[in-house]
């Protein structure tokens, strides 16, 4: 009786072994597999903006404004391009593909990479073969904004001077419109007129915030400088 009892506790015994070891095996194999199938990459963009500028010989390309935060470095605003030409690619069967990238806050490409023949967004042609299709990027470190605190500057805190800069874009812009319209056919009149209302908005500009028009410049001069976003 007890050497049956000790021969099926034997095969209890083998058993469980046998299960322990397959478990084993399978968590091993599911670990291997994770490893040879790692998850895939992303890189973290806003899409502001996507126009079609198609060739009157009907090619098809499409521009697309996308931007990230100031703080990401060049290495990694190369690699989010990639990634976005790669992707952006899907939406559109074109002919050449420019993705312009914006650093938060600014008005002007940080970067921008063509993704087109050999790279070059102009020899952009109906039809031709995605295998000569290039990714050129180009980088303007100039345009990236200069690390600045609310410190006070020419009598004003940088949250103000960037309020008196967008102001006065504007005004500018206002005033070429309006001249545009006035003067449609006459240039030097349009530039005159410009002129004129130019002094009248700035130095409303300067009356309501309480500067000179000495002040006025150095915070143009600082937002251009700067890259400072004009909406």
């Amino acid at each position: 009786m007890k050497q049956k009892e000790n021969i099926g506790f034997f095969k209890i015994f083998i058993v469980a072994v046998i299960v322990i070891s397959i478990g084993k095996s399978f968590n091993t194999c599911i670990n291997d597999r994770d490893k040879s199938h790692p998850p895939k990459k992303t890189y973290n963009y806003t899409l502001l903006k996507t126009r079609n500028i198609d060739t009157a010989a009907g090619a098809r390309r499409t521009v697309y404004d996308i931007e990230v935060s100031t703080d990401t470095n060049d290495e990694k605003i190369k690699m989010i391009l990639k990634y976005a030409v790669k992707e952006l690619s899907k939406k559109r069967e074109v002919d050449a593909m420019s993705v312009r990238l914006y650093l938060t806050d600014t008005n002007l490409p940080y970067a921008i990479a063509d993704w087109a023949p050999y790279g070059d967004w102009a020899k952009a042609e109906r039809g031709k073969a995605k295998s000569i299709f290039e990714t050129s990027i180009k980088i303007y470190p100039e345009r990236r904004p200069q690390k600045s605190s609310n410190v006070v500057k020419y009598g004003l805190p940088l949250e103000q001077r960037k309020i008196i800069f967008q102001e006065v874009i504007r005004s500018q812009k206002n005033t070429r419109k309006t001249a545009e319209e006035k003067y449609p056919s006459d240039v030097m009149k349009q530039y005159d007129y410009m002129e004129k209302l130019d002094k009248e908005y700035e130095s409303a500009i300067c009356m309501k915030y309480f500067i000179s028009d000495d002040q006025k410049c150095k915070i143009m001069d600082e937002g251009i400088k700067n890259n400072w976003s004009e909406k």
